[in-house]
C-alpha cells in the first residue's frame, strides 16, 4: 500500500512540475535596459552583422523598417511582392515597399515581414530627445505570429508554449 501511494506521489510530482515548466515564459526578449535608460520599450536584435533598435509598437499592425538603414548598411533582405498604401495626416496615400529580414535575439531567428518607408524625421526626434536611434518598428502582426506578450512588470516579451 506504501509503494502506491509513493508512486501516486511521484507521479503527482512529476506532472507538477511538467505543467509549471510548460507555462514558464519561453523565448524571452527583454527590453528592461531601454526603460530604465529611456521609458521606451526597445530591443536591439541582429541584422547580418549588425545590431538594430526596435521600438515594440502594438498599437501599429504593420512592422517597419527604416530604409535608410536597409540601403546605408546593405542589410540583408528578400523583397516581398506586397505593397503598403500608407495614408498620412493629410489623407494623402504613399505606396511603399515590403521585405523580408531575419532577425537574430539571442540565437532565435524571427522572419519580420517590414513596410520599408523612411523613417527619418520621427526616428531622428526620438534620436535627440531619448539619446536612442531607433531603425525600425515591430508591430502587432510581429507579436501575433509569434505568440508575444509584452509584460510591462517584468520588462520582457515572451511566449508560452
Amino acid at each position: 500500500m506504501m509503494e502506491i501511494l509513493l508512486i501516486i506521489s511521484v507521479a503527482i510530482a512529476t506532472i507538477a512540475v511538467y505543467l509549471l515548466k510548460k507555462s514558464e515564459p519561453q523565448n524571452p526578449l527583454s527590453f528592461y535596459e531601454s526603460m530604465k535608460l529611456c521609458n521606451l520599450p526597445i530591443i536591439t536584435m541582429r541584422v547580418g552583422n549588425e545590431d538594430l533598435n526596435f521600438l515594440l509598437d502594438t498599437g501599429s499592425m504593420e512592422s517597419i523598417m527604416d530604409i535608410r538603414v536597409i540601403d546605408l548598411l546593405k542589410l540583408p533582405y528578400k523583397p516581398h511582392e506586397k505593397t503598403f498604401d500608407i495614408y498620412g495626416v493629410t489623407g494623402t496615400t504613399v505606396k511603399v515597399p515590403s521585405v523580408l529580414i531575419n532577425l537574430e535575439y539571442k540565437g532565435n531567428v524571427y522572419e519580420g515581414h517590414f513596410m520599408a518607408q523612411n523613417l527619418g524625421d520621427s526616428m531622428d526626434m526620438v534620436k535627440q530627445e531619448y539619446g536612442v536611434r531607433i531603425h525600425g518598428v515591430l508591430g502587432a502582426k510581429f507579436f501575433d505570429k509569434y505568440k508575444y506578450v509584452l509584460d510591462f512588470k517584468t520588462l520582457t516579451a515572451y511566449t508560452k508554449k
